[in-house]
């Protein structure tokens, strides 16, 4: 909020209370937005949340950002398909979405030059969409495209403009009440879908189930899923959501591990030693892996030789991963 609010204040200026030479006194707004901006950058970039760029380079990345204002605008107008979360990694930057979300911008950027004097309150409510959403549209690589709750504040310009849009054709269309009518009520229609999808943060496991079902080929959120179904004790669910991620990864080591840990319950000791030999292969420097394989050879009896050796790599590992969060910490609130 802080980073955008002065140019909403230009523009509110410009467009809506028609305020001219007022430039000045907005500039300690732009100096604080600034230093915030940077603050934000900077200490977002030591805890990992900077990320590269979506396609690799800051071209692709504007590309991707077009196509998320796209995806954005659909959501509000139909939202159908919503998903708590998003991964932008398998979407295409050339299939007809991408190419409509390309004209769509072109027509908006022709039809807000043409009308920047005659119809004020439609591009301010245009513009106020585009500013709330360009600190998080990737343009400064956060390395996440697209979330629902960054509409929160965007999606007010919307509104507003089909507000205007409602009004005025209220009054051009009296005539034809019926037609009228019946947009009206699949707006409330539209709403209440909208409302409904509020039901899927209810509960992690309600959250996640969504995600997994929105992404099937998603290993790590069905592994995620798995995880909460086992912390309300459906070991069922959990075993099958694991599975399903080794479908979509045999080598995801997550998915390897929590399935082998999984059968250590079962007492299925052979498949459970086959999985976490695999996760260990595949992420050598985790210290969970070696407390499950640890737990294995307690419980089975077998391979109990090594278990010094594991203890020994899983104090190791646990050390590493402790000495990387104390420096994050330090720099954090010191």
């Amino acid at each position: 909020i802080a980073v955008m609010l002065p140019c909403v204040f230009v523009l509110l200026d410009l467009l809506v209370l028609r305020r001219k030479g007022k430039g000045m006194e907005k500039i300690p707004f732009f100096l604080l937005s600034l230093l915030g901006g940077w603050s934000a950058i900077s200490s977002a970039g030591v805890f990992g949340v900077v990320k590269g760029y979506a396609g690799g380079n800051f071209g692709f990345s504007c590309l991707y950002a077009l196509r998320a204002y796209w995806d954005y605008l659909v959501s509000l107008i139909f939202p159908f398909q919503l998903s708590p979360r998003y991964f932008f990694k398998g979407v295409s930057l050339i299939d007809p979405q991408s190419i409509l979300a390309y004209l769509f911008f072109i027509g908006i950027c022709f039809y807000v030059v043409r009308n920047f004097r005659s119809r004020p309150a439609v591009v301010f409510a245009i513009a106020w969409f585009v500013l709330w959403l360009l600190p998080v549209s990737n343009l400064i690589p956060i390395g996440v495209v697209r979330q629902d709750r960054y509409l929160y504040l965007p999606s007010m310009g919307v509104i507003v403009g089909g507000a205007i849009w409602l009004e005025t054709g209220w009054r051009e269309q009296q005539k034809n009440l019926l037609a009228f009518s019946m947009l009206v009520i699949w707006m409330f229609l539209l709403g209440s879908l909208s409302f409904m999808h509020t039901f899927v943060y209810a509960s992690d496991l309600a959250f996640w189930r969504r995600v997994a079902n929105q992404n099937p080929q998603n290993a790590p959120v069905r592994v995620e899923a798995g995880y909460h179904c086992k912390a309300i004790g459906d070991v069922i669910c959990a075993e099958k959501y694991y599975r399903q991620a080794l479908v979509a990864d045999p080598e995801y080591a997550y998915a390897l591990n929590n399935l082998g840990a999984l059968m250590i319950d079962r007492e299925d000791y052979d498949e459970a030693r086959g999985l976490l030999e695999k996760a260990i292969q595949a992420e050598p420097t985790n210290a969970t892996f070696y407390t499950n394989r640890i737990l294995l050879a307690e419980k089975s009896k077998i391979e109990r030789d090594k278990i010094p050796e594991w203890k020994k790599k899983e104090g190791q590992f646990k050390k590493a991963k402790k000495g990387k969060d104390l420096l994050l910490g330090e720099f954090r609130f010191h």
